[in-house]
């Protein structure tokens, strides 16, 4: 007997990439079932502003968006945990990150990320872990829940400020692609920062306007010039200024069918950014767009961050598919306010100079409103060192320059 799909009751669960956001309403009305949409132009350009803001970022999210990496995130049923709070359970698990719980409120999944410690976990939560393997957050032996009901935070001191998102930064963007829109739609979602870019590409003026009008008709705190040139020719790179830009971000063309080929634009577009700017002791933040992860090896050594979109969408949607509650998680740390993953240094903490145990790092963070997720290191040489999720009796050397990785609540 035959019938259509939509006779059953249960139907199967599906996850769609969608590259125009307003197009996800249309989607949710052609499927009654279970669904969730990946916004992709959204994540790319939620990662791209969410790396302007904290440079070196795009190494943490690297490493939590890539399975070939050490560590990524988990969602955990606990329903033995009910009653207990949040501080307890950090002890339970000595080799994963306790980040929050994801909560399900009329009928959605709601994170709840860097919560107050002492919120208290419900029969149907489910746990948000980082971790290095499956193994690390299974649970061998049931603790002692009485004692751990009645643990409570003690010694609270006030969060740090975030200075990131107020005042003015300078952009200029080199190349175009369909990401562009996206990309202000978000910046206009900083309200307390204002934002002067440049566009600078071969594609037609007029084209371009017509495609961010209806965006910066209602971004107040976006100014935007465009101009016609071709970053990958040394003359008009230079006419550009590049100096005096606190940001510059290199584009991989739409236009290309070929991956490679528009890969190497932009590679030949940072080789002459690098020579005009020579050794200047400020120079401004590089981020890099790429397209096809096999290119990244080429770049090792170029002082700049990348962003690789389809490797971070891929591994998105494998993880979405196995885990639907981190869809929910991902959005609320790539967007703007609430949970998001920060570096700072440790005066932020009142912390000394010298050798500590994570786990004494761990509870000295906590005690300020924050979760210690790992601490990134920058070398003379512009090199960078990430470890994140590291053994609780692991003792480090802490340095005056060293930047913590923590996930903390922005306002």
């Amino acid at each position: 007997e035959c019938r259509s799909i939509d006779r059953f009751e249960d139907k199967p669960y599906v996850i769609a990439e969608i590259q125009d956001e307003n197009k996800s309403k249309a989607a949710h009305r052609a499927y009654s079932g279970p669904l969730e949409i990946l916004l992709s132009d959204a994540i790319i350009s939620r990662l791209i502003a969410q790396n302007l803001h904290h440079e070196g970022l795009s190494d943490v999210y690297n490493e939590l968006l890539s399975h070939s990496q050490n560590n990524n995130l988990y969602a955990l049923e606990v329903p033995w945990a009910e009653g207990t709070t949040l501080i307890s359970l950090k002890k339970v698990f000595q080799k994963a990150i306790v980040l929050g719980i994801v909560r399900e409120l009329n009928g959605e999944m709601v994170p709840l990320l860097n919560p107050d410690p002492d919120l208290q976990v419900k029969e149907k939560d489910r746990l948000i872990l980082l971790a290095k393997r499956l193994d690390d957050i299974e649970v061998k032996e049931k603790p002692d829940l009485e004692s751990m009901k009645n643990e409570k935070t003690a010694g609270i001191k006030e969060r740090p400020a975030t200075g990131n998102y107020t005042g003015s930064s300078s952009i200029l963007v080199l190349g175009w692609n369909h990401h562009v829109p996206a990309l202000l739609k978000e910046l206009s979602t900083y309200k307390k920062e204002h934002f002067e870019l440049t566009l600078a590409s071969m594609r037609p003026l007029e084209s371009r306007k017509h495609e961010v009008q209806h965006i910066l008709e209602s971004a107040e705190n976006i100014s935007c010039k465009h101009i016609l040139a071709d970053y990958i020719r040394e003359s008009e790179l230079r006419a550009t200024n590049p100096r005096h830009y606190e940001h510059i971000l290199l584009l991989s063309s739409d236009k290309l069918q070929d991956d490679e080929e528009a890969d190497a634009r932009t590679i030949v577009g940072y080789t002459l950014l690098d020579e005009i700017l020579g050794y200047d002791e400020k120079r401004p933040q590089i981020l890099m767009e790429l397209s096809d992860p096999a290119n990244e090896t080429l770049i090792r050594d170029f002082k700049s961050e990348t962003i690789i979109g389809p490797l971070i969408l891929s591994n998105l949607l494998a993880t979405i598919a196995v885990r639907r509650e981190l869809h929910s998680v991902y959005n609320e740390l790539f967007t703007v306010g609430g949970a998001e993953i920060v570096f700072r240094t440790i005066r932020d903490y009142s912390i000394e100079p010298g050798s500590v145990t994570i786990l004494d790092l761990e509870k000295e963070v906590s005690r300020y409103q924050d979760t210690l997720l790992g601490i990134y290191e920058v070398s003379e040489k512009n090199s960078s060192q990430l470890r994140m999720n590291m053994a609780r009796g692991q003792r480090v050397s802490i340095q005056e320059e060293s930047k913590l990785v923590v996930l903390s609540t922005i306002d």
